[in-house]
């Protein structure tokens, strides 16, 4: 039997993933299955969560149980409980189904990943019990959390599942619902969409179609209307399309994080795919609320990973998709640039260039120029999210630096927010620009470049003038692929120590101080992703042998 198939880490994560996506997987089309086929939801999303938990286990065991019998008879053995569990349920082919793609998630998961794994993995908790058992604790917690969101995505009326049950905001907030009602109100012949005069606060549910969410503005190019319309056109009523939004989302985070965990190898792809877990649950907060963020950062490092895979036309059809659905990964271009990478710096423009076309038929130029003429100066200005500037909350949760003035005014000062704000915009992207330059220059391997990516994404993203704390996944990301170079306990500590740093905002404290937290939490974050550009070059990483295909069956 090959050594990957002893090795009791590459059985953990696997089974870490597998019961992670199982659920994301089943309630990505458990509701949008409902719609197609009938049935009754009543009740019935905790059901689906714990069912595909239990087959996803049951999977993982009959395939290592049955590894020596015929394809056919692990196929059945795999499948047909998860049919059984349907019909015992009451949930009708509906269930069935969506219980079949958890596990097929699970399978999939299995074969993919079990022997291609970085050999450094290997004997890394093993070797470690006190690490292994903390691991353990932790990853059951993940995906306990993992199953309580999906539930909550599977059906509203449970909003005690919800990451924060006790944040009325975040259990009533929705950015996919502005997003769909983007695209309804172009269906309804509206050209400008970006238009939110008529609509009352945020913290309203006015929209019956979409309660008990709040209705959220409409702040992306018009782009990604085509994401917005294929949703629409694809599923109806807004509960299964948020379920197929999460679905889509998370499952392609965790490819992407597992893909690049995988191309950087060695110790530091070891440990960061043993954070994998954490990072994902990191962008749960966006992931509940639907926004677009997760996956435009999963393309983006998606697209950089092809084209060192020389998978240069994915490469860029994935970052021109990434860049013309929420501008910021745009600044990656630059790094192409920088670079001389002019045949991938091409095929990205020129992949834009015809989803800019697409765009123009299928959406007409009415939209563009509203979103040129309308949505631009005010997304630049901060005009457009200003109701998030009245809430103390809103402010010290916004990481980016044009909330420090904002963040100063509730500690005393007298300053006009909004002017001192614009003016630290302006320096900012002159800032980011030059970061971005002098890391293209820089000839690094691989764990460096990924960080590198990183960092320029999170630079990119926190020019807007209100970057929530979902942003801050992406900094956790780099974490996870630094934390393989700690070879000591003080170097673990002072690593954990800098990431709840960045958590400081959430600690219950008065408005004063919890601003002062909020900026010093703020500083951590910008120190991080600085020192990601400005840290010691590592050697070039010479090519990497694909590894040999083994058997999946042994998962």
């Amino acid at each position: 039997m090959h050594t990957a198939f002893r090795a009791l880490e590459r059985h953990l994560l696997v089974a870490c993933f597998a019961l992670i996506l199982a659920p994301v997987a089943a309630h990505g089309l458990w509701r949008p299955l409902l719609v197609a086929l009938g049935g009754d939801a009543t009740g019935m999303a905790p059901r689906v969560t714990i069912a595909s938990l239990g087959i996803s286990a049951y999977s993982l065991v009959a395939m290592r149980a049955l590894h020596h019998k015929g394809a056919g008879i692990r196929a059945a053995a795999a499948c047909l409980p998860a049919i059984f569990a349907a019909v015992a349920l009451g949930g009708g082919p509906a269930l069935a189904l969506a219980l079949l793609a958890a596990v097929g998630t699970t399978l999939f998961i299995a074969a993919a990943c079990i022997t291609r794994m970085p050999a450094e993995l290997d004997g890394l908790l093993t070797s470690h019990r006190g690490w292994m058992a903390a691991w353990i604790i932790l990853a059951i917690a993940v995906v306990v959390k993992s199953a309580l969101l999906s539930t909550f995505i599977g059906d509203p009326a449970h909003p005690q599942y919800s990451l924060f049950p006790k944040e009325p905001f975040l259990v009533h907030h929705s950015c996919l619902s502005g997003y769909v009602y983007a695209a309804e109100r172009f269906l309804d012949g509206e050209a400008n969409i970006f238009d939110a005069s008529h609509m009352p606060p945020r913290e309203v549910v006015w929209n019956p179609r979409f309660a008990p969410f709040h209705v959220d503005r409409f702040p992306n190019p018009p782009t990604f209307l085509l994401v917005a319309l294929g949703l629409v056109k694809t599923v109806s009523g807004f509960y299964a399309q948020r379920a197929l939004w999460y679905g889509l989302c998370g499952m392609v985070i965790a490819a992407t994080l597992w893909l690049v965990a995988q191309w950087v190898g060695g110790r530091r792809g070891a440990i960061a795919l043993l954070l994998a877990p954490w990072v994902w649950l990191s962008w749960g907060y966006a992931l509940q609320l639907g926004n677009s963020h997760a996956l435009v950062m999963a393309a983006s490092m998606a697209g950089m990973l092809a084209f060192e895979k020389r998978r240069h036309v994915l490469g860029g059809g994935l970052l021109a998709a990434a860049t013309l659905f929420k501008m910021s990964p745009g600044l990656l271009g630059v790094v192409l640039l920088v670079q001389r990478r002019w045949r991938d710096a091409a095929l990205t423009f020129a992949a834009g260039i015809l989803l800019v076309l697409l765009g123009l038929v299928v959406i007409g130029p009415k939209t563009h120029e509203a979103w040129f003429t309308y949505l631009v100066p005010r997304l630049a200005s901060g005009e457009y999210m200003s109701d998030l500037a009245r809430d103390a909350r809103t402010i010290t949760s916004n990481y980016g630096p044009f909330g420090i003035p904002f963040k100063l005014q509730l500690m005393g000062m007298d300053l006009d927010p909004w002017k001192v704000g614009r003016q630290i915009a302006k320096v900012y992207v002159v800032l980011v620009v030059g970061f971005a330059i002098f890391a293209a220059r820089r000839r690094d391997g691989r764990g460096n470049q990924a960080t590198m990516w990183l960092a320029v994404l999170s630079f990119a993203s926190l020019q807007t003038p209100f970057p929530p704390p979902y942003y801050l996944s992406t900094v956790y990301w780099i974490i996870s692929l630094v934390a393989g170079e700690i070879r000591s306990r003080g170097g673990a500590f002072v690593l954990t120590a800098v990431t709840f740093a960045t958590l400081a905002p959430a600690i219950p404290a008065p408005q004063a101080a919890l601003a002062a937290l909020s900026i010093a939490a703020q500083f951590v974050v910008l120190g991080i992703l600085l020192w990601s550009i400005l840290r010691k070059s590592e050697p070039v990483d010479p090519p990497q042998e694909s590894p040999a295909e083994e058997p999946a069956i042994q998962a």
